[in-house]
């Protein structure tokens, strides 16, 4: 049979000064690294990979900043994971790797989302009003912000933004050129449609009708949704 690790306690813990990994017990492979005749401490998750079976070691954070409760906590999370046959090194991973993705910025994907909805095929004329219309009404209001962070508000905000009209008079841009706004908003959806598939965006997708209606105000033109 295995040998069980004694269940030892916080005071234990802080009381080590021999260099090494020590078993704390309850949960089993929940250790202590201890460097440095004690002065540095931190947890670390012995497991096997229920994947690919092969043993593994996960760091679980520095102590006493991470303290024994906690490191518990953590522990029991990863057996959980490992119980339903994932490997939590690879799930931290993957975790990061999505934080990582949703930090981009709107611009940032709306570089990719033209590479890929602006078809070839399309004369110099109409690609040039989808890129412009991007670089002149959206991309200064929200193009630095991290595209998971927006709104249907902030996309209210840019379709509502003052621009002066031939008249030499302010005038939101949903009202003074209701049929450019129209086409703008049609293509913030498809590219937040772009958003949600690469899994950046989660949620209702922020520039559908649906959402902006009840903030826009109605228009005599009809809008007409253009590729």
């Amino acid at each position: 049979m295995p040998v069980v690790a004694k269940t030892r306690t916080s005071k234990w813990v802080d009381s080590l000064s021999i260099d090494g990994e020590h078993a704390v017990g309850n949960p089993s492979g929940l250790y202590i690294l201890v460097k440095n005749s004690g002065k540095r401490k931190s947890w670390v998750h012995r497991y096997v990979s229920p994947i690919t079976k092969q043993r593994r070691k996960m760091g679980l954070g520095s102590y006493p900043t991470t303290n024994l409760a906690d490191a518990r906590e953590l522990t029991r999370k990863n057996l959980s994971q490992i119980n339903n046959g994932l490997d939590p090194v690879d799930e931290r991973k993957r975790l990061a790797e999505d934080s990582k993705a949703k930090a981009q910025t709107f611009e940032q994907i709306l570089s990719k989302a033209l590479h890929n909805l602006i078809d070839p095929s399309w004369n110099a004329k109409h690609i040039s009003q989808w890129k412009n219309g991007f670089d002149k009404y959206v991309v200064p209001k929200i193009g630095s912000s991290l595209i998971q962070k927006i709104t249907h508000a902030d996309i209210a905000e840019v379709l509502q933004q003052d621009v002066i009209t031939k008249n030499n008079e302010k005038q939101p841009l949903w009202e003074a050129v209701s049929d450019t706004a129209g086409k703008l908003r049609g293509r913030l959806e498809r590219v937040f449609d772009y958003a949600i598939s690469l899994g950046v965006y989660e949620g209702e997708n922020p520039a559908s009708r649906k959402l902006l209606n009840p903030l826009l105000k109605r228009t005599t033109k009809t809008i007409r949704r253009m590729p």
